[in-house]
């Protein structure tokens, strides 16, 4: 997986998180996980519609989660409640969108389904066998963890479609 399939998603997220939540964010390092590495209580999917099996997967505990709905919402909640899910999946929206856009300018052809929130034992078999590029953020509000997910089925036509735009 080539690092410039992340960035966009990085860069997003850290400007979404900067925008909307207004909070400073420490990037972690990048690394290559397997699907054991997706473990937090709160999994965003967003899937690349052109791509099956490829796509960003944003993770959080439930505290990270409340944190971010309090403030984008300005409401404290002991529990996250449905506006507050469909408020996190707005936000890895926002961030799937403005990631697309900039690797779409590059010459790729992405398109993202609604994000959907899960639980990562039900992601778990939809990314096994997937290679996952996974960097952690570091907030006031709690870690979020971002993750990219190449699936076999789509590993030979995006590398075609990758360094296409190179030539």
């Amino acid at each position: 997986m080539r690092f410039d399939f992340i960035e966009p998603f990085i860069l997003s997220t850290l400007g979404v998180l900067g925008k909307l939540v207004s909070c400073e964010v420490t990037q972690g390092a990048i690394s290559l996980v397997n699907d054991k590495a997706i473990s937090e209580d709160i999994t965003i999917i967003i899937n690349m519609e052109n791509y099956p099996r490829n796509g960003i997967i944003v993770c959080m505990n439930h505290e990270t989660a409340r944190n971010i709905n309090e403030t984008m919402n300005g409401e404290s909640l002991d529990t996250l409640t449905p506006l507050g899910r469909d408020a996190l999946a707005e936000f890895a929206n926002i961030i799937a969108g403005n990631a697309v856009s900039a690797l779409n300018e590059l010459g790729f052809d992405f398109r993202v389904s609604p994000p959907c929130i899960d639980s990562p034992a039900s992601i778990a078999h939809k990314v096994s066998g997937c290679e996952i590029m996974q960097v952690m953020l570091h907030t006031a509000c709690g870690q979020i963890t971002v993750n990219a997910i190449l699936g076999e089925d789509g590993n030979e036509e995006m590398q075609q479609q990758t360094y296409s735009h190179c030539r």
